[in-house]
């Protein structure tokens, strides 16, 4: 059995600090970017009036302990959303989809290859000191 100190283990060490240190910002540079992204294709994607009211109140929050947020404070934001129609104070939006959704939601999964995609990139960026292939030689 050869001891941890063999070739390659102290640059290993080193790659594996540098990436701890660099993916927390990366992945939240991915996310933010997601996010953005996100919610202009979804302001975009809003068919009524009060969609485009609801769209328009969506906000993105960077933090560096809590990470990025997605948030919506209108007041109409679920019925326009989600819809309604099952009690008379919901009878000024469309019918209700469940969890399907009507502009913000259905984006997300239009365009989960293109996030997966930002996210995966965001990964690659925090790991690309380390080259494994070489170190695989």
């Amino acid at each position: 059995m050869m001891p941890l100190t063999e070739q390659g283990f102290d640059e290993f060490s080193r790659a594996v600090n540098d990436i701890n240190r660099r993916m927390p910002l990366a992945m939240r540079e991915a996310a933010q970017r997601i996010a953005e992204d996100w919610v202009g294709k979804a302001q975009g994607a809003t068919l009524t009036s009060q969609q485009a009211l609801a769209a328009s109140a969506m906000t993105i929050t960077v933090d560096e302990e809590t990470g990025v947020t997605l948030r919506n404070d209108s007041p109409i934001f679920f019925g326009a959303e989600f819809g309604g129609q099952r009690r008379p104070e919901t009878m000024q939006f469309p019918p209700h989809r469940g969890q399907r959704g009507y502009w913000l939601f259905p984006t997300a999964r239009a365009n989960a290859e293109q996030f997966q995609e930002i996210w995966a990139a965001g990964v690659d960026e925090s790991m690309k000191e380390w080259d494994n292939k070489k170190a695989a030689h």
